[in-house]
């Protein structure tokens, strides 16, 4: 008799990456996406990468409010705080504060997929 095993997509791609994960280890997807990211940059060029991250911020604003990035901030800024010191902040504001000052670039539209 045999046995039929029915399996949705996602997890059959679950068990996949669990597999792939198990042979190669994290450090694999790690290389991965940093070329899969490499290869994205060359198609699209590096400006791509600051239109998605404005779109993707809007959409989190619209969806749960400036307040949200207040609070994340103010999260990760503490987190900071406590890996690096107390005097991390002073230290890189001294570097910012003595840098040649940038002028900002032009807004870009987003490419066609």
């Amino acid at each position: 008799m045999t046995e039929t095993c029915e399996m949705t997509a996602r997890e059959m791609g679950r068990r996949g990456g669990s597999a792939v994960k198990a042979k190669y280890g994290i450090e694999y997807y790690h290389k991965l996406g940093k070329i899969g990211g490499q290869a994205l940059v060359e198609k699209r060029g590096p400006e791509f990468f600051s239109v998605i991250g404005t779109l993707g911020g809007s959409k989190v604003r619209d969806k749960y409010g400036r307040e949200f990035f207040c609070r994340i901030g103010k999260q990760g800024g503490n987190a900071n705080r406590d890996k690096q010191g107390p005097g991390y902040f002073a230290k890189i504001g001294k570097l910012g504060g003595s840098a040649p000052r940038r002028r900002r670039g032009k807004k870009v539209e987003v490419p066609a997929s």
